[in-house]
């Protein structure tokens, strides 16, 4: 989107922008040696930030650093900035640090805040145990929804709603739940369902009117879980998952399985093959192909009536 774009989109973000390495004051970037030549003046504006210290600055400016910032007390408009689908932000667990230094404003603050989006762990063991947290009924209520949200999968599209709602990634991105599905009679696009898991470099595949998400990466490792999507009920569940972690896994529907083919486990590229039976639930290994494969492009070729094969 263009700097114009985003200016009309959005009123002028007033920030005071501290960091290690510059600070932007009365129009001037300081770079380190600024630090040495000024630090009384930038220890008095570090340790007393004001809105008579802020300049207006553009939003696209800074979403690039948004989520590396430090100290970010100066916004104006923080609860209206969190509510809005676009806002630049490269984490949920960034907007929650935001949260903590709005401490008096937390409960307009908290309930923009996308909790169920957060890690069980961090959910847990970060935000419920926030004294702040503990001693405000109406924020426990949030993280209580968020938990339920996390606990009961098969309930999440009656739990849809703003703080389910994935944001949308900017360029670096981060790996989504979202699912999103294309009306060629509106052309349009329209949300449903997220997926249980994280997953990029994922392998899909359509058998029964059932959409499979087989593999792929989250933030931080290989998966070899599955899970698959039915869109009678809106809904994603577990199947078993494969014998090996796969990333980059190809995945094509053969006589009736589904055949996930090569990828890579986090440490090796694969020429291993597995085969999933959807009534039985299983996986199995089926010998392996004659070269290691990533990415590795699958079609089926139906060669008989009763009989399929994949290239």
């Amino acid at each position: 989107m263009s700097t114009l774009g985003l200016s009309l989109l959005f009123p002028l973000l007033f920030i005071c922008f501290f960091r290690e390495s510059f600070c932007i004051c009365d129009g001037t970037i300081w770079t380190k040696v600024g630090w040495e030549i000024f630090p009384e003046e930038v220890n008095y504006l570090k340790a007393k930030p004001s809105s008579s210290h802020c300049l207006p600055y553009p939003l696209d400016k800074l979403c690039c650093n948004f989520a590396n910032m430090d100290i970010f007390q100066g916004c104006l408009h923080l609860t209206y900035i969190l509510v809005q689908a676009l806002f630049l932000i490269l984490s949920v667990l960034s907007v929650h640090y935001l949260w903590t230094k709005w401490k008096k404003h937390k409960k307009k603050v908290l309930q923009h805040v996308r909790l169920p989006l957060l890690s069980p762990k961090f959910l847990v063991g970060t935000v419920g145990s926030d004294p702040l947290i503990k001693s405000d009924e109406e924020c426990r209520d949030l993280v209580d929804e968020a938990k339920n949200y996390l606990l009961l999968p098969q309930e999440r599209p009656l739990m849809q709603g703003p703080r389910t709602r994935p944001r949308k990634p900017i360029r670096c991105g981060e790996v989504l739940f979202a699912v999103e599905r294309y009306n060629p009679q509106e052309n349009r696009w329209h949300t449903i369902a997220p997926m249980g898991t994280r997953r990029k470099h994922l392998g899909c595949a359509v058998y029964q009117d059932m959409i499979y998400a087989v593999g792929g990466r989250d933030d931080t490792t290989e998966l070899s879980s599955a899970e698959r999507y039915n869109p009678r009920t809106n809904q994603w569940s577990p199947v078993v998952a494969m014998t090996s972690r796969r990333s980059g896994v190809g995945l094509a529907v053969v006589n009736g399985q589904l055949m996930a083919v090569g990828g890579f486990d986090g440490t090796t590229y694969l020429k291993t093959i597995e085969v999933f039976d959807p009534d039985a639930n299983t996986w199995r290994l089926y010998g392996g192909m004659n070269y290691r494969r990533l990415g590795g492009g699958v079609g089926v070729i139906k060669m008989t009536h009763c009989e399929s094969h994949i290239w």
